[in-house]
């Protein structure tokens, strides 16, 4: 699992998490896809940016292998698309605006 210590340091408290925690502890709920979804995969397919915003669009794919949210676990393949715009301020980032498919 990828180390999550620094993101005290790199997200802001002004940042609010897909399910709606605020601060690094928004940001950490991704743990919980990678619990899920153990073999996850990441493809980055835009990244634009301009002044201090970045738009990133991306697709992930990975096996169901754990529950995730209110669903059990299912063995089968799995493949969610999103975007997010992103501000950058002082070394940290604020909260973006996100756009995502529900798996």
């Amino acid at each position: 699992m990828t180390d999550l210590g620094l993101l005290g340091e790199l997200v802001s408290p002004d940042y609010v998490g897909p399910q709606g925690s605020r601060g690094p502890a928004g940001f950490t709920e991704i743990v919980g896809l990678r619990i899920a979804f153990p073999d996850i995969h990441y493809t980055i397919e835009d990244i634009v940016a301009e002044d201090d915003k970045v738009a990133v669009r991306w697709t992930w794919s990975g096996t169901h292998q754990a529950g995730f949210r209110s669903f059990g676990p299912t063995g089968k393949a799995v493949s969610n698309t999103g975007a997010g715009i992103f501000r950058l301020k002082a070394g940290t980032t604020p909260p973006p605006v996100l756009a995502a498919a529900k798996p």
